[in-house]
């Protein structure tokens, strides 16, 4: 048995995922929400997190130079495009990372685009710094998601944007968006003096097709973009609290280092270092296994909903393992759709209205987990279904 298929119980180890679906609704709740994974860590992460915390000493730690080089390393024989570890910055997560360097550039009630149905903690950097949200929403067109150009242009000449926060690949519709997508992206924010951040912490999770780095893809964006990555979602490390941020030179990097010094924010968590360098150096077998998985349970969910799960459709994943529901035509409210999966089909999901409005009648599948796992839950939702028809 694949390890991936390995059932373990998690709830003795202060699982969140696990606490909350427990706490919403019963001891035997299947949890298919937050964006961590059901599958172990891999083996030479693990040693190296032991092989440290054998040296009994855990005082004050300097980062050591492996944890932007292998990461750069990494990047580099997955996108095909060179990475600059010069102009790598740590932080404490991604979330964190886009909050210090909107604080460290952005004036009260600048403007910042997002594009709903979106990564939600997005709202709330907005809303904490006093910035001016602004929806670019995205449109759903024969089953896929596009960005809105002609609504981005005319948000872009006539609002205060400064700043635009883009989530590539996208979470939760899972778009890898392609060349041509980014270079109008680019082109339009370019003319516009618009600064990218670049939430790039799902760009090893691609299903299909290419992901491309934006600040790769040419010189306008290089100038424009920062961006942000994470070991947290490739390799289940969310609780070692370990990201980077791409610079988009070395000015940039030395003010948000001056920014963290000055507010005495820690910028190294010595496991989570440790795990880093040995995910990015000593892991690609478990990598390609774990991709190898995702795309087996993704195939699972696209048979059971078109067999089984109707009106229920899956919007076609592209990346990330978080896949996108649309159940609008069961037409239930947003609280009504919550409460079916919650308290009929005993399975909890993310409710698609808190990734913006444009999310209601859609909910969020985190399909990460052992196949016996994601096929006990399909099956709830499935018995639970036939009184929803009628």
């Amino acid at each position: 048995m694949s390890i991936f298929n390995q059932l373990t119980d998690r709830t003795p180890f202060f699982s969140v995922k696990y606490e909350v679906a427990h706490k919403l609704g019963n001891e035997d709740t299947l949890p298919f929400w937050i964006a961590d994974m059901d599958l172990p860590v891999a083996e030479p992460i693990v040693n190296a997190i032991k092989e440290r915390a054998s040296h009994p000493y855990f005082g004050y730690t300097s980062i050591d130079p492996k944890f932007y080089t292998s990461f750069a390393s990494w990047h580099t024989r997955r996108h095909g495009t060179p990475m600059d570890p010069e102009l790598l910055a740590p932080a404490q997560n991604v979330v964190h990372a886009l909050l210090h360097i909107l604080a460290l550039d952005a004036d009260e009630g600048d403007g910042v685009i997002v594009q709903p149905p979106v990564y939600f903690p997005f709202f709330s950097i907005i809303e904490k710094l006093k910035l001016n949200k602004i929806d670019n929403p995205l449109v759903l067109k024969n089953g896929r998601y596009e960005m809105d150009f002609d609504d981005l242009e005319d948000k872009l000449k006539k609002e205060n944007a400064r700043y635009l926060i883009f989530c590539s690949p996208h979470n939760p519709v899972g778009r890898v968006w392609t060349k041509e997508e980014l270079t109008t992206l680019v082109d339009l924010c370019y003319a516009h003096n618009v600064h990218i951040l670049s939430d790039e912490i799902h760009s090893d999770l691609i299903l299909k097709g290419k992901h491309i780095p934006l600040h790769t893809l040419n010189e306008k964006a290089r100038q424009i973009t920062t961006s942000f990555y994470s070991s947290g979602k490739t390799f289940n490390l969310a609780s070692l609290h370990s990201a980077y941020i791409y610079m988009r030179n070395k000015e940039q990097k030395q003010a948000y280092l001056d920014f963290e010094k000055k507010w005495e924010i820690p910028l190294s968590q010595i496991f989570g270092m440790v795990a880093n360098i040995a995910a990015f150096s000593e892991c690609e077998t478990w990598y390609q296994d774990m991709i190898a998985h995702l795309k087996d349970n993704v195939r699972l969910v696209k048979t059971f909903v078109k067999g089984h799960l109707s009106p229920i459709k899956l919007i076609d994943p592209e990346a990330t393992f978080l896949l996108w529901l649309d159940c609008r035509e069961l037409g239930l409210d947003a609280e009504e759709l919550n409460d079916f999966f919650l308290n009929e089909a005993n399975i909890l999901l993310n409710r698609g209205d808190i990734f913006g409005s444009e999310g209601a009648g859609f909910m969020r599948m985190n399909i990460a987990t052992p196949r016996a796992r994601l096929e006990e839950g399909l099956r709830r939702v499935e018995q639970a279904l036939p009184k929803r028809r009628q």
